[in-house]
């Protein structure tokens, strides 16, 4: 399975020039977005999608617009995962999965994300109720 790695996000801010968020797939007009849009943007920078092709495919949650941008390796559950991580959200339980596959791909990427934001968030903003917004 393919993952988001914070070298990767990194990366991806720097190449893009993208600020990063919370709590929201991105700002058009800011020039901004949540690790997944950032890397998103990153990973289609040749041939290029704009931000916005990229916000409205995260917003439509299906496995195709997903895999549009990502490629056919990545796991719905693992990006689901790794945004609700990022977001400092609960995890789901296993109830809430239809297999055991997809629960384990969403709790690797809700590792994966609380990882990344504990990691590339300044602590005063991981304290705050509040996301990190641009």
């Amino acid at each position: 399975m393919i993952r988001i790695t914070i070298e990767e996000i990194k990366t991806a801010i720097e190449a893009t020039g993208m600020q990063l968020i919370q709590r929201s797939y991105g700002n058009r007009d800011k020039n901004c977005g949540c690790p997944i849009t950032i890397v998103a943007m990153y990973r289609n920078m040749k041939p290029p999608k704009t931000l916005g092709e990229i916000i409205l495919a995260m917003e439509d949650h299906s496995v195709k617009d997903i895999r549009s941008i990502f490629g056919e390796e990545m796991d719905l559950s693992y990006v689901h995962g790794f945004m609700d991580g990022f977001d400092q959200f609960s995890a789901y339980s296993r109830e809430a999965f239809s297999n055991e596959d997809a629960f384990n791909a969403y709790q690797l990427g809700h590792n994966d994300g609380a990882l990344a934001a504990q990691t590339l968030l300044p602590v005063a903003m991981l304290q705050q109720e509040d996301a990190v917004t641009c």
